[in-house]
This record gives structure tokens, C-alpha cells and sequence, in this order.
């Protein structure tokens, strides 16, 4: 089998669940998957792509045996989540690249996400990508790395029509938010940091 492992590091993953980010949740994930691998019978191979940059693979067909866990370990660690929003289009695509010239290996697809509403749902293009696995008798897997919805609250703009201040006078800015999410959100409330302290 080839695994191809596509993890979910868009800007959603930051949000938290508990104590940890939802993209650390992702990580003790894939560890896991791996290592369950690792010890399976017969011959895998393994790819990781990242949502956000699938054409620079973080791994890139190879054996998953105990070696490669063992020096993916703290690389998976220390591996930063993005600031940027994906759609998990080009990766699903790219997955189906490697896979298609790759004819010799039971193809297999694993999607790492939280499945955000807005990036999944009554998204054609996304529902394209995944059917278009089906050509290369692709199977996929979605894992879901959330339990329950999460509110959704993005900065959409910010703008000043006053490029230059001084101390002491005053300063107005304008900044547009917007509901990603399902339920009505109240009560928001935000913080100025002037060189990372709160004014």
C-alpha cells in the first residue's frame, strides 16, 4: 500500500480544543497512525503532504517501518502550523498525482482535518477532487480531529484612514469581522497590543 497522509495546517487548526491546538490533536494523530502502521504485516509507503503547501512534500515515499516513525518523531513535533487559509482542493489533487504514477501500490488517501464547514460543505470543487479519486481506485479516509462545531470568528478587514499618529492623539480604525460559523456569536470582545502589549 502507499499512504498518502494529507495534514490539515490551515489558520482553523490554531484553534484550540482543551489545552492544545486542534493542529497538535492532528499530530498525535498521524503519530499514532503511523506507529499502528509501522507494525502492520507486508510493505507500506508512505507520503505526507501539508494543506497549505502540498507540492513540498513533508515526507515523500517512504517505507513506514519503526526507523522512519523513530526519525519523523520530533519532526512532527516541532512542525509549525500556518497562518494561511487552504482549500483542500490542490492537495487532494496532488495526493491523486502521486498516487496515479504510482501504479504498482494499493492507493490509499488519509485526510487529517478539522472539516471546517466552510472549506467541505457545498463546496462542488471539493466534492470534484474527492470523486476524481475514485479513477485510481483511491480509498479515502476522513478524519475528523474536532469533536463538536466550533465558532468560527474571523477578521475579514482592518483599515485606518489615518496612515500616520502621533502620542496623544486619537486614532480611529475600522475593522470588519465575520461569522465562518453556524450559530449566532455575542458578546465579542478584542485587545490592542502596541508592540505585544495591551493598550
Amino acid at each position: 500500500m502507499h499512504h498518502v497522509v494529507l495534514l490539515d495546517d490551515s489558520l482553523s487548526m490554531r484553534d484550540r480544543e482543551g489545552d492544545a491546538t486542534v493542529f497538535r490533536e492532528a499530530l498525535t494523530t498521524l503519530e499514532n497512525m503511523l506507529a499502528e502502521g509501522s507494525r502492520q504485516p507486508g510493505s507500506s509507503r508512505v507520503t505526507i503532504l501539508s494543506m497549505t503547501d502540498p507540492r513540498r512534500p513533508i515526507v515523500s515515499d517512504r517505507v513506514l517501518d519503526g526507523a522512519l516513525v523513530q526519525e519523523l518523531l520530533p519532526r512532527l513535533r516541532n512542525l509549525p502550523c500556518s497562518w494561511r487559509a487552504a482549500s483542500p482542493v490542490d492537495a487532494i489533487n496532488a495526493a491523486k498525482d502521486i498516487l496515479a504514477a504510482d501504479g504498482s501500490a494499493s492507493p490509499q488517501v488519509h485526510v487529517i482535518t478539522d472539516l471546517r464547514a466552510s472549506d467541505w460543505n457545498n463546496r462542488p470543487e471539493v466534492a470534484a477532487a474527492l470523486e476524481s479519486l475514485k479513477t485510481i481506485k483511491a480509498s479515502v479516509d476522513l478524519i475528523k480531529v474536532v469533536k463538536e462545531p466550533r465558532p468560527n470568528v474571523a477578521v475579514q478587514q482592518l483599515f485606518s484612514e489615518t496612515l500616520a499618529v502621533a502620542q496623544g492623539v486619537p486614532w480611529r480604525m475600522t475593522l470588519t469581522l465575520k461569522n465562518h460559523g453556524s450559530s449566532k456569536v455575542t458578546g465579542l470582545r478584542g485587545t490592542v497590543l502596541v508592540d505585544g502589549n495591551p493598550l
